[in-house]
C-alpha cells in the first residue's frame, strides 16, 4: 500500500506542446516524483525529461518503448498526452 506521504511515482506518455506543459507541472509538484517518460519522436528519446521542458536535467530520460519504461519503473499513475489518431 502507498503511503499518502509517499511521492506518487509517474510516467508521462507522450511530450508533445500539451505533455511538455504537464511535464513540467509534475517535476515541480512535490507530490510527484517523474520516473519515466515516452514519446514517439526520435530528437526527444533519450534526452532528460527536465532539459525538454526547459529546466535542468531530472535524471530522467525520455523512452520510446511504453512496456519497458513501465515495467523498469513500476509507476503508481500514468498521465496521457497524446493525439488523437482519428483526426489525421
Amino acid at each position: 500500500m502507498i503511503e499518502r506521504d509517499t511521492p506518487k511515482r509517474v510516467v508521462q506518455c507522450g511530450i508533445g506542446a500539451m505533455g511538455t506543459e504537464m511535464l513540467r507541472l509534475l517535476i515541480d509538484d512535490p507530490g510527484v516524483t517523474v520516473v519515466g517518460a515516452v514519446d514517439v519522436d526520435p530528437e526527444k528519446v533519450g534526452q532528460d525529461v527536465g532539459a525538454i521542458t526547459g529546466g535542468s536535467d531530472v535524471g530522467v530520460e525520455v523512452g520510446d518503448d511504453l512496456e519497458s519504461v513501465l515495467e523498469a519503473t513500476e509507476p503508481d499513475a500514468g498521465c496521457l498526452a497524446t493525439a488523437d489518431a482519428a483526426a489525421d
